[in-house]
C-alpha cells in the first residue's frame, strides 16, 4: 500500500484520513510511549464511535510503520509473534499529520515531476489567488 492509495471521494471532496485512522493517531498520541497490540488500538477506536475492520487497522499501522511514521516492536505472546505500535518519543498528532503531508508532496512531485522551484512557484499563484 502508498500513500497514493489513501487518497478517496468523500462528500464530493478529497480527504486524505479516514475519520477511523484519525483516531488511531489520536489513540497513539493519548497512550504516549505506552505501546499496544492492534486489538487494543482497533477497541479503542471502535470505542470512539469509529467502526472499522481489524485488518483495516492492522493495514493502517503497518503503512505508519514502513513510512517511519510509528515506531513498532515485536513481542510473542498468545498465538505467537505480533506487534506493539508507539509513537517516536516527542511526537505528537500534529507532527504525524505534518509527516503525512510532507509524504503526500513528495509522492505528488514524483507522480507529475514537479521540481522545488516549480513548488515555489506554484504555491506563490496560490496565495495570490486566495
Amino acid at each position: 500500500m502508498s500513500f497514493t492509495l489513501w487518497m478517496k471521494k468523500n462528500g464530493g471532496g478529497e480527504t486524505l484520513l479516514a475519520p477511523y485512522q484519525k483516531g488511531i493517531i489520536r489513540i497513539l498520541e493519548i497512550t504516549g510511549p505506552v505501546a499496544l497490540g492492534s486489538r487494543e488500538i482497533w477497541e479503542s477506536a471502535n470505542d470512539m464511535g469509529h467502526t472499522c475492520s481489524r485488518a483495516s487497522v492492522i493495514n493502517f499501522l503497518r503503512l505508519l510503520r514502513t513510512e517511519g511514521i510509528i515506531k513498532a516492536q515485536s513481542a510473542s505472546g498468545k498465538g505467537g509473534m505480533h506487534e506493539l505500535y508507539r509513537l517516536y518519543t516527542g511526537a505528537s498528532e500534529k507532527n504525524i499529520y505534518y509527516q503525512i503531508g510532507i509524504k503526500m508532496l513528495k509522492v505528488l512531485s514524483d507522480e507529475l515531476e514537479i521540481n522545488d522551484k516549480q513548488w515555489s512557484s506554484l504555491l506563490a499563484n496560490s496565495e495570490r489567488t486566495k
